[in-house]
């Protein structure tokens, strides 16, 4: 990632985050954009001091509940090649690897979003 990217990237979206209480610093975000019934997880980061807290499992089923009530029936996220840690964790959300994408080096993961209504 390129981080003079990250001020665009973040003004598409929906951006949450953690923090320990009121106007404290933060300690852990997500970023995601819902395209038509897709929910997909554009960046997600837990401070290391705050890992091992349920904030990322916690802003993962904020961001699905919230893409669900607005239709979307999947999620998708990626993960760098080299990122075993987020690998799991992901699966362990119920996410399923699809693919293998050479040229990002990077696995796509999808997960099908219950119904809400």
């Amino acid at each position: 990632m390129i981080f003079k990217d990250l001020p665009k990237r973040l003004s598409r979206g929906i951006t949450l985050v953690s923090s320990p209480y009121y106007e404290a610093d933060s300690v852990a975000f997500i970023h995601f954009m819902i395209h038509g019934e897709l929910l997909y997880i554009d960046m997600m980061a837990v401070a290391p001091a705050h890992r091992r807290q349920r904030l990322g499992k916690t802003l993962m089923s904020q961001a699905e509940q919230y893409a669900g009530s607005r239709g979307c029936r999947r999620a998708k996220v990626m993960v760098d090649q080299g990122n075993s840690r987020a690998h799991t964790f992901y699966r362990k959300l119920g996410y399923k690897t699809i693919r293998y994408i050479d040229q990002s080096e990077c696995y796509e993961l999808e997960k099908t979003l219950p119904l809400r209504g």
